[in-house]
C-alpha cells in the first residue's frame, strides 16, 4: 500500500501503519522535510512493537528534530539519538555528493544517476547531511565525492550517510540522501538486502 502524505495533508499514525510489519518512508522534500516530526511518538510505539523502517530522504535532523544549525550533536533522550542511533550531524551548501560507499558485506555501492542531477553538479547532489551514528548504532554507507577532502566539495568524503539502528523490537535504517536520484538498479539491489536481511521480508 502506497500514501502521500502531500495528498492526505494529515500526519501518519500508528493506526495507519500498525497494519504493516515494515515501512519505506521517501521523504523528497527538500525544501521542508519535517513531516516526521508530527509523528515521532507513533514512530517510537511502532519500533518498539516490532515495526522496521526504512526513511530515504533530506536532512534527517530537520526531519527528525527540527534542527536548523550545523554541527550538531543529540544526546539520549532525545528521538534522533534513541531511536535513529545518530549522534552528531553535519552539512554544508558546499558539498557534492556522488557516491554512498558500503561499510558492510552485503551492501552495493550506490552512485547518483546523471539523468537527475544539473550538468552544474558534474553528476553530483547537494543536500546531503552526514549522520554519525552513536555507539550503539552501525555506519552502513559513507559520503563519496569526485573532489578531493580537502576541498569544499569534498569536506565530507568517508562520513557517515546511513545508519542502522535497532530499537525495542524493530529496527530502521536512516539514509540522509533520497534514493530517487541514486542509479536505480544498485538502489534497488540494496532494498531487497535490507528488507529481505535485516527486516526478515520474504516478498520480492
Amino acid at each position: 500500500n502506497q500514501i502521500d502524505l502531500n495528498a492526505t495533508g494529515v500526519p501518519l499514525r500508528l493506526a495507519d501503519i500498525g497494519i504493516y510489519s515494515s515501512v519505506l518512508w521517501h521523504n523528497m522534500d527538500s525544501s521542508n522535510p519535517s513531516a516526521p516530526y508530527a509523528m515521532l511518538e507513533d514512530l517510537e510505539q511502532y519500533l518498539q512493537y516490532g515495526g522496521n523502517v526504512f526513511y530515504t530522504g533530506y536532512t534527517p535532523s530537520t526531519a527528525f528534530a527540527m534542527n536548523a544549525s550545523y554541527p550538531a550533536d543529540f544526546h539520549a533522550g532525545s528521538f534522533i539519538y534513541d531511536v535513529l542511533g545518530i549522534e552528531e550531524v553535519n552539512y554544508s551548501m558546499q558539498s557534492r555528493f556522488r557516491y554512498a560507499l558500503p561499510q558492510l558485506d552485503g551492501f552495493p555501492s550506490l552512485q547518483v544517476d546523471s539523468l537527475k542531477t544539473t550538468s552544474a553538479f558534474n553528476g553530483h547532489i547537494i543536500r546531503v547531511e552526514t549522520i554519525n551514528p552513536n555507539a550503539s548504532a552501525t555506519s552502513i554507507y559513507t559520503f563519496g565525492s569526485d573532489f578531493g577532502s580537502q576541498t569544499p566539495q569534498g569536506q565530507f568524503n568517508g562520513e557517515t550517510v546511513a545508519v542502522y539502528n535497532e530499537y525495542g523490537l524493530g529496527r530502521v535504517l536512516t539514509l540522509s540522501f533520497p534514493l530517487y536520484y541514486m542509479e536505480q538498479s544498485s538502489s534497488r539491489s540494496m532494498m531487497h538486502h535490507v528488507f529481505r536481511y535485516y527486516f526478515d521480508e520474504s516478498s520480492s
